[in-house]
């Protein structure tokens, strides 16, 4: 905090910014003396704030990444975003919204990543014959489109889920009930209803070994680290 008690002063450096190339303003979060996990709007233009160089990533090439460099940047207490020591609600929300976005996309790169895996097995020739003619070749080729269909009903599932969820806030803010208050009774609510109790105790962890992107590198084997194939 600044002498004159307008300013909190922040350093450091942030990493991986989504659109810290292009943006104008930021959301940073940051501790306050050390323990209130706050959100700040802090400018591109201010003194003190620098983004760096960009990030060359394998993929989601239509995103800028760069990290954010704060050297004693003064941020007016006014550009707090929520309230100090609350940042992780904001956090949480950006998050969850990210996710969603995130799964629709990847969803849409394992259509290509199948029908790219399933043209390299008609022409992949072993023992004489293109590999798509063995069972266990097919087995797996289902089971990518399979586990594709799966992703694609869970991502229907969450932004349903999510659409309920922000309709339900909406109408409790109306009635003035607190989002404090309202999160607490949807928790309750779920832990109480046998249904949720066993949704909960689902993992999709067994998903991940079958991954269609990770069985689309066993049919190409070693290519699958090179250039083109990215």
């Amino acid at each position: 905090m600044s002498a004159d008690g307008k300013h909190y002063i922040l350093n450091g450096e942030k990493m991986w910014i989504s659109n810290g190339g292009w943006a104008d303003l930021y959301t940073v979060f940051a501790k306050v003396d050390g323990e209130k996990f706050t959100a700040f709007l802090i400018e591109r233009g201010w003194e003190g704030v620098k983004p760096g160089a960009e990030e060359k990533k394998m993929g989601i090439k239509g995103s800028s990444t760069t990290p954010l460099v704060l050297d004693e940047a003064a941020v007016p207490v006014e550009n707090v975003l929520g309230e100090v020591g609350r940042g992780h609600i904001i956090a949480f929300n950006i998050l969850n919204i990210g996710r969603l976005e995130l799964g629709a996309a990847c969803i849409g790169g394992g259509k290509d990543v199948i029908a790219a895996t399933i043209e390299y097995a008609k022409q992949r020739q072993a023992f004489g014959r293109p590999i798509s003619d063995f069972g266990l070749i097919r087995h797996k080729l289902a089971q990518m489109a399979v586990y594709l269909f799966v992703y694609l009903d869970l991502l229907d599932a969450s932004l349903l889920a999510f659409l309920v969820f922000f309709g339900a806030v909406v109408t409790a803010l109306i009635a003035g009930i607190s989002f404090h208050e309202f999160s607490h009774a949807m928790v309750a609510d779920s832990l109480g209803d046998p249904t949720a109790r066993r949704m909960g105790r689902v993992s999709l962890n067994p998903l991940a070994h079958l991954d269609p992107a990770g069985t689309a590198l066993l049919f190409i084997a070693g290519f699958g680290w090179g250039k083109p194939v990215q």
